[in-house]
């Protein structure tokens, strides 16, 4: 039963998920510590549909001595259920996927990534970079090798389970401080001269992107870096494409240094300072 759960909770789009307690009924009562009442949802639901559900497993309620009472039997006769939902259902899809794998996208062992982060650390205009943000660090891959580009990095995560990995990753970095933070309620106040938005601004919806951005912005240096990189191909779990993500990212307004864009991702560097790398460099 845990493993078909979890499996639904994997394939199915996490604002359509939700369980309901059976078990419970037997031992619960409204001051059971065990129980969170707040996650509780009343739902309309066919009795005829949980009536035939039902029937399909006469094991479970025949014979002299049935699995199921009579007295959930008669709970299951009416139009109604209890539906246990998740409290922040991108959360909870975070969270899960880091409890069943350790790297649930592979970013240690594909090319792909590997490479995604090769174009990504070249296309950031300046060699080194003072203070860094790092919005959605995961597991710390792409925030170790930030690290040898700066020399204060906040690498911040929505998921406890990544950022619990991604401090592990990063123990004995100097100048890392790994935290767990929404950006869709709070972006650290700056000035940072160099802000990092990587396959994180798709879970945000329309709304909540844009209050982010703001945040992000009013966090920029004067001199500040901003750069996005994210997937371009359509995910159910995601609220927005890549492609969608970087349209409101351009509509901030900062003139682009860097736009590189292939089939399956795409990266923009924006700054404040629009002078381009040769232009920094004095070759021009």
């Amino acid at each position: 039963h845990r493993v078909v759960g979890e499996l639904v909770a994997e394939l199915v789009e996490p604002a359509l998920f939700g369980e309901y307690p059976i078990w419970m009924w037997h031992w619960g009562h409204p001051d059971h510590p065990g129980i969170d009442w707040r996650r509780m949802r009343a739902a309309s639901i066919d009795a005829a549909v949980k009536q035939r559900a039902i029937a399909a497993y006469a094991s479970q309620t025949e014979g002299e001595a049935p699995i199921v009472s009579a007295a959930v039997l008669e709970a299951a006769a009416i139009d109604r259920e209890v539906v246990i939902v998740d409290g922040d259902a991108m959360v909870s899809y975070l969270d899960r996927a880091y409890a069943r794998r350790d790297d649930p996208w592979h970013v240690e062992t594909r090319w792909y990534e590997q490479r995604k982060r090769e174009v990504t650390l070249a296309s950031l205009p300046n060699s080194h970079y003072e203070r860094v943000l790092e919005v959605g660090c995961s597991i710390g891959v792409l925030t170790l090798e930030l690290s040898d580009r700066c020399t204060q990095l906040l690498a911040v995560d929505l998921s406890s389970e990544a950022v619990d990995r991604a401090r592990e990753r990063l123990a004995e970095r100097r100048g890392v401080d790994v935290r767990r933070l929404d950006v869709r309620t709070q972006v650290p106040p700056g000035p940072f001269d160099l802000i990092v938005l990587s396959e994180v601004g798709y879970y945000l919806s329309h709304s909540q992107l844009d209050g982010a951005l703001a945040g992000i912005v009013a966090a920029l240096a004067d001199d500040g870096t901003l750069l996005a990189c994210h997937w371009r191909h359509p995910v159910p779990e995601h609220a927005l494409t890549g492609d969608e993500v970087h349209a409101a990212v351009a509509a901030v307004g900062l003139p682009r240094i860097v736009h590189h864009e292939e089939a399956d991702f795409v990266i923009d560097v924006y700054g404040r300072d629009a002078r381009s790398v040769a232009q920094r460099e004095g070759i021009l």
